[in-house]
Parts: C-alpha cells; sequence; structure tokens
C-alpha cells in the first residue's frame, strides 16, 4: 500500500509550528544567557522532534536542516564550538528556513530547497576551526555584523489581517518584508484551538437547555389541557359577558365550577411558564457566554513573535534593547486579535527604529546603554487597555509642527494652542512622515494613519499619545473585549434610539439649563471645580429639531478616552443593556459616527455610535468659526541632477506624468549652473557624479539665500548609515535609496516637501 502523506501533512504542520516557536523562544532567553543549558535542551529537544516527524513523513528537505541543526545544537551542547554572535544568527536563519519549508509542504509546492546555503552555513559552523577565524574578523556578539541577516520573519502563528500595516522602518532593517506566518493549515474552514475545559463548560450548559426545554415541552401540554377546559367552557356559555359574571359568582354552576378551575390552570401556567423562561434566559446568557468564552484568545498570540522581531532589529540598528511583555495573558475576541496584530507590529518597530537611540546616544545623554521597550495590557471594563512605552527620544514635537504647517494640515496660530499631545497625534494623518531617510517602507508616511484606521475605524477603540523629549513615547491603544456583544447604554435624541458603549460613559449627570455656562463662547459645565465642555449630541449628529417641549433640565452623558472628557445633552434616558453588535446596514457604512447596530427586545433598532469620533466632532461644532486656509500653490518646477541617462529619463518621466515640469543636468556643475538662472521648486540630485557630487551640490545650494529652503532630495544606490546621515548633514530634506526605489516612493516624497 502506498503512504499517503498529505492525510498527515496538516497534523505535522501544527505540531512543528509550535515547536519553531518553542525554538525561537528559548533561543532568544539562551542568547541572554549562554550558561542557562535548560533552555539549550529544549531547542535540541524541539529540532529532534522536527528532524523526527519529517523523516518518518519522508520531507527529507526538512529533516536535513533539522538534523544539521541538531548537530550544531550538540556540538554546543558539549562546548566543542563557542557561542557567538555568528553562531545565533546562524541558528535563527536555520529556524526561518524550516518554517519556510513548513509552509511550503502546506500548500503543496515542490522543488523546496535551500536557496541561501543554510546547510553549509551549519556544516561550517562546526568547524571550530573556521568558527575561530571568523570570530576574530567579527567581534562576538558585536552589534552591528557586517553582513544583515536575511529574515526577520518571526516563525510562529500570527493573527492575520484584512488590511496590512506597511513598518516604518529605515534601511538598515534587514528584511523588508511584512512578517508571515510560519504553519498554517490550508483548510476550507477557519479554525480555532479551544480550552478542553471550556468546551466542556458550554456542552455543561446545553445539557441544562436541553433539560429545560423538556420543562416547556411539558408547558405546552399543559396548555393543551387548558385549551380543552376552554373549550368545554364555551359548551356551556355563549354569552362572554355572562362569563365574566360567573367567574365572580358564588353560587355553584356547572359554568362557574369550570370558569374557576379555568382560572386556576391558567394562573399556575402562567406562573410555571415564567419560571421556565426565566430559567431558560439565564441559561441561554450563560451558553452565550460559554460560546463568546470560546473565540477569547490571549494577546499573546498576536505578539509572541515580537521578541525575536525585537532582537533582530536591534542588532540589524546597532541597538541594544531589553523588551518586555506584561499582561499578554489577557483574552479578547478572536477577531479583535487578529486586526490588532499589525497595528502592534508597525509600532514596535517604529519603536525600535526611531525611539530608542544607539547606545553612544544614550551614553551621551546620561541614560543606560540598553533602552526598554514594554508592552503591557490589562482589563478595564468591557475593554482592554495596551500600552506600547519606550524611554528613547521621544517624538519630535518642533518637527511635527514644522510638517504640519508644510502640509497645510494646521496654522501655526492653531498649533501654539494644541497640547503636545494632540500634536503628537498628528503623525496618524495620512502621509505624515517626518523621517528624512525614504525607502520603501520608511518615511512616506504610510503605516500609522493604517495603524490608526485599523485600531479607531475597524475595532472603534481609541489610541492617544503622551511623549517627553529624551524621556520616551506611551502609545495607549483602547480596544473593546468583542466585537460581538457589548454592554449598551441606551437613549433617544430627536425621537430616534441610540446607543454608547457603557465603558466609555465615565458619568450620567442632569443638570438645569441655567448650570450650562459659556466659555470662550462655548458651552460648558463646571462639575467638581473642572471645567467640562458640553455639546447637544442632535447638532453633532445633524438631526433635526422635534416638536417635543424642551424641559427645564438636560440629560448630560460624559463620555471619557484617556484623560479627555466632553459632555453630550441627550433627551431621554432608556436603559442599560447586553446587546449584540451587528455591521452596519449597507447605506449606513460610510458614516464614520456610527460603529454598529443592535436590535432591541422589542424590535427597534439601536445605532451604536462611535466615541472617538464623536468626542472629535463636538470639537469641530463646538468652535465658532473654522480656520481657513488658503489653497496651497501647487508647485510645478523640478531639476534633476543625475549623470546615468536611464535613471533621470525614468524619474523624468514618472515626474511629468504627473504634471510636474523638469528640467535636467547631467552632473553637479551642471545642476548647479541651472539652479542660478532659474529659481527651482524641488532640486533631486545623484551623489556619484563628476566634476562635481552630490554632497557638494547641495551644500552649495544652502549656502545660497534662494535656495536656502527650497526641498532638495537625494537619490542614491550608497545605503551606507555614514552616507545618509553625511546627506542629511548638509541639507537635504530627504534621501532616497535607489535599491528600494520606485514610483510611489518618488511621487509620495516629492509631493510631501512642495
Amino acid at each position: 500500500m502506498v503512504f499517503d502523506i498529505s492525510k498527515f501533512i496538516g497534523k505535522f504542520s501544527e505540531e512543528a509550528g509550535e515547536h519553531i516557536s518553542k525554538i525561537n523562544h528559548s533561543l532568544l532567553e539562551y542568547e541572554k544567557d549562554t550558561s542557562n543549558f535548560d533552555l539549550l535542551n529544549q531547542v535540541f529537544r524541539s529540532a529532534h522532534t522536527i528532524k523526527g516527524s519529517s523523516k518518518i513523513l519522508q520531507l527529507s528537505y526538512i529533516s536535513e536542516v533539522a538534523h544539521k541543526f541538531e548537530d550544531v545544537l550538540e556540538a554546543l551542547r558539549n562546548k566543542k564550538i563557542p557561542p557567538s554572535k555568528e553562531l545565533f544568527s546562524i541558528f535563527f536563519r536555520s529556524v526561518d528556513l524550516m518554517s519556510e519549508m513548513v509552509e511550503k509542504t502546506v500548500t503543496g509546492q515542490k522543488n523546496i530547497t535551500d536557496e541561501n546555503g543554510i546547510c553549509l552555513e551549519l556544516d561550517r559552523a562546526l568547524d571550530q576551526k573556521t568558527m575561530r577565524v571568523s570570530e576574530e574578523k567579527n567581534e562576538t556578539l558585536s552589534a552591528n555584523p557586517k553582513k544583515p541577516e536575511k529574515k526577520l520573519q518571526p516563525t510562529a502563528k500570527k493573527p492575520k489581517s484584512k488590511k496590512s500595516v506597511e513598518p516604518e522602518t529605515t534601511s538598515t532593517v534587514v528584511d523588508n518584508k511584512p512578517l508571515k506566518k510560519t504553519v498554517e493549515t490550508r483548510t476550507p474552514e477557519e479554525s480555532i484551538k479551544v480550552q478542553a475545559q471550556k468546551l466542556d463548560d458550554s456542552i455543561k450548559v446545553m445539557g441544562e437547555i436541553l433539560s429545560n426545554h423538556g420543562r416547556m415541552k411539558q408547558g405546552l401540554i399543559d396548555l393543551d389541557e387548558i385549551l380543552k377546559i376552554s373549550k368545554n367552557y364555551l359548551e356551556f356559555s355563549t354569552n362572554p359577558e355572562i362569563a365574566s359574571l360567573q367567574i365572580q359568582n358564588t353560587n355553584s354552576t356547572p359554568e362557574a365550577e369550570i370558569a374557576k378551575t379555568l382560572y386556576s390552570k391558567i394562573k399556575k401556567h402562567a406562573s410555571n411558564m415564567r419560571d421556565v423562561m426565566n430559567i431558560h434566559g439565564l441559561l441561554t446568557e450563560g451558553l452565550r457566554e460559554k460560546v463568546l468564552q470560546l473565540r477569547m484568545m490571549p494577546l499573546s498570540s498576536a505578539v509572541e513573535t515580537f521578541p525575536r522581531l525585537v532582537r533582530d532589529l536591534s542588532a540589524s540598528s546597532g541597538k541594544e534593547v531589553d523588551f518586555i511583555l506584561e499582561g499578554v495573558d489577557t483574552e479578547m475576541d478572536k477577531r479583535v486579535i487578529e486586526k490588532i496584530g499589525d497595528p502592534l507590529l508597525h509600532m514596535i518597530r517604529n519603536s525600535v527604529d526611531h525611539g530608542i537611540e544607539r547606545p553612544e546616544e544614550r551614553k551621551r545623554k546620561g541614560k543606560p546603554r540598553k533602552g526598554t521597550l514594554k508592552v503591557s495590557a490589562r482589563y478595564e471594563g468591557e475593554s482592554v487597555h495596551i500600552e506600547i512605552s519606550d524611554d528613547g527620544g521621544g517624538i519630535p514635537i518642533e518637527k511635527i509642527k514644522k510638517k504640519a504647517i508644510q502640509r497645510n494640515l494646521r496654522s501655526n496660530e492653531d498649533l501654539s494652542k494644541m497640547p503636545d499631545a494632540e500634536i503628537a497625534n498628528l503623525i496618524f494623518e495620512p502621509g505624515f512622515s517626518t523621517s528624512p531617510i525614504i525607502t520603501d517602507i520608511s518615511g512616506r508616511g504610510v503605516g500609522m494613519d493604517v495603524v490608526k484606521e485599523n485600531i479607531v475605524e475597524q475595532l472603534k477603540g481609541s489610541i492617544q499619545t503622551e511623549t517627553h523629549p529624551d524621556k520616551g513615547t506611551c502609545f495607549t491603544i483602547r480596544v473593546p473585549l468583542t466585537l460581538a456583544v457589548m454592554r449598551i447604554l441606551l437613549f433617544s435624541v430627536s425621537q430616534t434610539l441610540f446607543g454608547f458603549p457603557i465603558s466609555s460613559v465615565r458619568e450620567i449627570i442632569r443638570v438645569q439649563k441655567s448650570e450650562i455656562i459659556e466659555v470662550v463662547n462655548k458651552q460648558a459645565i463646571r462639575l467638581r471645580d473642572q471645567i467640562i465642555p458640553v455639546t447637544e449630541l442632535k447638532k453633532i449628529i445633524n438631526l433635526p429639531e422635534t416638536n417635543e417641549r424642551e424641559p427645564e433640565d438636560s440629560i448630560i452623558l460624559l463620555l471619557a478616552m484617556g484623560n479627555e472628557m466632553i459632555g453630550v445633552m441627550i433627551d431621554h434616558l432608556i436603559s442599560e443593556e447586553d446587546m449584540e453588535i451587528k455591521p452596519l446596514p449597507s447605506h449606513m457604512r460610510n458614516s464614520d459616527l456610527a460603529s454598529g447596530a443592535t436590535i432591541t427586545g422589542k424590535g427597534d433598532v439601536v445605532i451604536l455610535l462611535h466615541v472617538p469620533k464623536i468626542m472629535a466632532k463636538s470639537k469641530i461644532v463646538q468652535e465658532s468659526k473654522q480656520t481657513s486656509h488658503s489653497p496651497k500653490k501647487k508647485k510645478q518646477h523640478i531639476l534633476i541632477v543625475e549623470d546615468s541617462v536611464s535613471t533621470r529619463e525614468i524619474e523624468k518621466s514618472i515626474l511629468e506624468s504627473y504634471g510636474y515640469q523638469v528640467d535636467i543636468a547631467s552632473d553637479g556643475i551642471e545642476g548647479l549652473e541651472k539652479t542660478q538662472k532659474f529659481k527651482y521648486d524641488l532640486v533631486l540630485s545623484d551623489i556619484e557624479m563628476p566634476r562635481l557630487d552630490g554632497f557638494a551640490l547641495v551644500e552649495k545650494l544652502r549656502n545660497d539665500a534662494e535656495y536656502k529652503h527650497v526641498p532638495i532630495i537625494i537619490v542614491s544606490s550608497r545605503d551606507r548609515e555614514e552616507d545618509k546621515r553625511r546627506g542629511i548633514e548638509v541639507g537635504a530634506d530627504a534621501y532616497i535609496i535607489k535599491g528600494s526605489f520606485d514610483q510611489s516612493n518618488l511621487l509620495a516624497t516629492v509631493q510631501s516637501l512642495i
């Protein structure tokens, strides 16, 4: 009989994924403490299991890698070779290769090979002499290896979101590709792991419901008996009015006896049915909770790959980072986990890349060489609060102000009135970036706006920023536990039903009209020595006025998001209920003020309002007039300075296709001459050019009063850190790596600068 391995691939991939995750975790810990041989043994056991199971399934390409990986681990256990930065790099690339091979096996790909020569590297690692020679060239555990690792992908499973978030990292990051799943069983149906105890509890509740169903069935039998008695009574009495009098008559007549019996039966049955329905309601609610719990997953399932990611990022960028995870056993709905993974990933990468400084810089500032990056989570009511904090340099507020004015997002007057936290939140605007280094994943302002999209728009949560110069930054994310069921505060405005998540309502107060004051032409109330702005909800959502008589007092819901609080006035308070949240109907999906809908027990439709959007809209409504900005004049003239004919023609073609007027120069001298004859709106320059290179050209232009503030972009194949730093130091506004060059990079950068 032919051995059909396809039946076992799914189980193998699941098991291999778990072992690969264990290997990653144990290797990370062992790298920190190479004296802990228990961790090394754990890695060895997992590698051995993968080798054995892949051999049985005749997956020779996997078993070969696992076997060689195991041999090197054995040599390390026996102290035949020393631990080193290079060795750990080989280990992690080996794990990535096994993960990739497992995934390709699941998807049915053939001709799977070791394209990067990892097996050869493992063989060389067994040669102690080779290792020692290598270590003489590369300092042991150096933070800046000459050859960066090719992969950053964590190897364990990560929830997949519909909209991927582009990480915003510099070109020094070793891999620009998004993280990918290591092992995924390709089955038509979506699957989820469930704890046995949760399943047992659900089955138990289901048994109770079935038992109660029997009692309800008996109630129907009793009801049939009542119907028979009612029929007999109707045969005795044809007049309903007489029958009603006979119930109260004390005379013993056949009609009266039947009526008394019927009344007694109905009363008893009604009482029994009430009890049964109460029990059924409790059981149904219990089952619903148990079923919802089946969908709950710990946050760790979304962040378990992050330690490996931080390790690789910090190593490639020459930084030292202590990564801390707290409260990651906090459980959330699977749908929330799937959507939160990518935003958190992006923010982690940004914290390592843009937040935490290099060791030498931290030392100059009087900080520890090693930076701290922490992700913590906790329950708060019906929500989960997640904090991503670092002790880095903080968000450059002045750069954000400059960029906001440049992009016409805010006026200088507006920015002067805004607190730093609100200014920092401008990084979530589409296309917003202060990074001068442009690659396919960095500096284009793509990413943080998608973070906001996932958290605020899709998850109906909120995100707030707190930053301090040279002390660090903290992002506070608030998301619901589940998107299926929420505790909702029901109320009406203009005879329309609405709801807020109860977790967003800090307080409900009733005030007299005379207690509403004006502060700087805005309505407000004084509550416990605090001035809180208030707005009529009907004005925020543009509801028409009704003919209802204005009450003497107002009901105000105090909505809170972080430290910010506003009051919204409503008409009538109705109730507080646990309700199933449904998607908005198609004609309402474009409304940013609504996050979902639900239906009451009476069948009335309730619109669930999106608190962050309501709070943001209230600020606009409160303004006496909005600041108007004159339309930005489009600047058209661009000079390209490039000695490569093909490169400058490509750049010229791209820019002209988008309406820009473009001149070209073949070297720095010609470019300088053209800038002296005409005032360009932007200059695009290469570095390696005859007669006058790009660095010198930028310096000369910056010394010219006419070009002191004209945007200049360097486009070069030089990707070394010192070249990028020099380019920015001499005055370039952006630095695009040719190796990462594409049309969107160029256009996005040009559009952001002029």
